[in-house]
């Protein structure tokens, strides 16, 4: 864990002066253009996902023919997604009424393909405990990405600079990772016996990455389409500072805790219990900070873009309550997918969709504000949907539940009240000073710390263990332990 949140921590900070930087050197307009793109990316992707990243940390036994199997359908599936996305890329500069949109979707069209091996080859990794090297990987790529963009922006590349900074991040992950599977002895190969036990499961994981996505992409090409390319522009600068946020805390959270959860079960801890156990994991650490976000989102938002960002402020405050919902309904993709009920789960996100959708014409007629809070909606729908949906599978437990989201919610109270208190009494100011924001976050994580030491929290327990396992020796990378990471 501490290898994963310091790298994380690492690829924040470049990630941060990346994003600073060109806050400064795009406009709202060239940021929506290349997220319109993006979202497209992500749709046509999602296309021909076969979760094979999923299927390595799920399965008991790991044999060479089934690695092999994984990284050949990723491969494939990855180039057949990069001919698709560029074959639809005219599709999206007609939906967008920006023909330069067209090739910018060229441009980004060569990612799938560079993604595949990547996303096995950290499966893998985090199925051993490796986090140190996914560390140092993430942090490198993000080095890359926000050096090619800066220069780019710089050169006067305009939209094309975001894009050729994504493409870059894909190279250099693709070479790396190649290099480390050829070392492992993994080939592209597919045998009859095991395309026979995986096609099932790559059907059921392709449909339930393309409602997944559908719901994540679609507010993005509404408001691209129905509003203007600035709008999405400014909505996509808040959903890059939340993304930060979950990059920086989720990400490596689920790195850690998702393989730790399947190995629990697989020794015969109960489902119930391992799916508590990351539920906790995650409010824990991303309640308190989306709450503190929320409050001073303003001056957090001029702090780090610039007065011509100060609309993405309010956007952001709402994409915390999302986030907030989302993390609620952790555990729930992951008990279904380890009770093999993925079809089930298609079922939950098909009727998402549906209601995402209805939300969103119903709420164009009010505006581009009434849009956005639609998905505060469809995100509590979706935690009510999932929770039930445990219980439907026996993974529910209503005591455990209330307690986890009453304890996690004092917490974030504790952590948020400070700043809430503070830009009370300074009449919500747009912006801070230095000492504004160290008095804020300073009380803030006070308050949170001694109210987790009240509760006697686990992760009280956890962290100086950790650090005194660190300090011993302990916890060897690929120990196949991922607790001891």
């Amino acid at each position: 864990m501490a290898w994963s949140l310091g790298g994380q921590g690492a690829t924040l900070a470049f990630t941060m002066i990346g994003t600073v930087a060109l806050a400064r050197l795009l406009t709202p307009i060239e940021t929506g253009a290349f997220a319109f793109s993006i979202a497209m990316y992500a749709l046509v992707q999602s296309l021909l996902q076969f979760g094979m990243a999923n299927y390595i940390l799920r399965t008991p036994e790991l044999t060479p023919k089934r690695a092999n199997a994984a990284m050949t359908l990723a491969i494939l599936q990855g180039l057949a997604a990069s001919l698709l996305m560029a074959v639809t890329a005219p599709v999206a500069g007609a939906l967008s009424r920006q023909d330069h949109i067209t090739e910018i979707s060229l441009l980004v069209a060569l990612a799938p393909m560079l993604s595949g091996p990547e996303a096995v080859c950290e499966a893998f990794w985090a199925r051993e405990g490796q986090f140190r090297t996914i560390a140092v990987l993430n942090t490198l790529k993000a080095l890359v990405q926000s050096g090619v963009s800066i220069l780019t922006a710089i050169w006067g590349w305009g939209a094309f600079a975001l894009a050729a900074g994504f493409v870059a991040n894909g190279l250099f992950s693709f070479v790396w990772c190649v290099v480390a599977l050829l070392a492992r002895g993994i080939r592209l190969h597919l045998d009859r016996e095991e395309w026979q036990l995986l096609k099932g499961y790559s059907a059921n994981s392709m449909l339930l990455t393309i409602t997944v996505t559908l719901n994540m992409r679609i507010a993005d090409l509404f408001i691209g389409r129905i509003f203007t390319l600035g709008a999405l522009g400014q909505y996509s600068r808040a959903n890059g500072t939340i993304d930060m946020l979950r990059k920086t805390i989720s990400y490596p959270t689920a790195r850690v805790f998702v393989p730790r959860m399947m190995n629990a079960v697989h020794e015969g801890l109960p489902l119930t219990h391992s799916i508590s156990d990351l539920r906790r994991a995650f409010l824990f650490i991303l309640w308190p900070a989306l709450a503190g976000l929320a409050v001073i989102a303003h001056p957090v938002t001029r702090l780090l873009y610039g007065p011509q960002w100060d609309f993405s402020a309010d956007i952001l405050v709402i994409l915390c309550l999302v986030v907030g919902f989302d993390t609620a309904r952790a555990g729930g993709m992951e008990g279904l997918l380890y009770a093999d009920r993925l079809r089930f789960n298609n079922g939950i996100e098909f009727v998402r969709l549906i209601v995402n959708v209805a939300l969103l014409f119903a709420a164009l007629p009010f505006g581009l504000m009434a849009v956005l809070w639609t998905r505060v909606i469809e995100a509590a729908l979706a935690f009510a949907f999932y929770l039930a949906a445990l219980h439907r599978i026996g993974a529910g437990d209503v005591r455990r539940e209330l307690r986890d989201f009453a304890e996690h919610g004092f917490l974030a109270l504790l952590a948020a009240g400070p700043a809430w208190i503070f830009m009370s009494w300074r009449g919500w100011p747009g912006s801070l000073s230095f000492w504004g924001f160290a008095t804020v976050i300073s009380l803030g994580a006070l308050a949170f710390l001694v109210g987790a030491l009240l509760l006697r929290h686990s992760a009280v327990a956890f962290i100086p263990a950790l650090l005194g396992a660190r300090a011993g020796g302990g916890g060897k990378e690929g120990d196949g332990h991922p607790g001891r990471a």
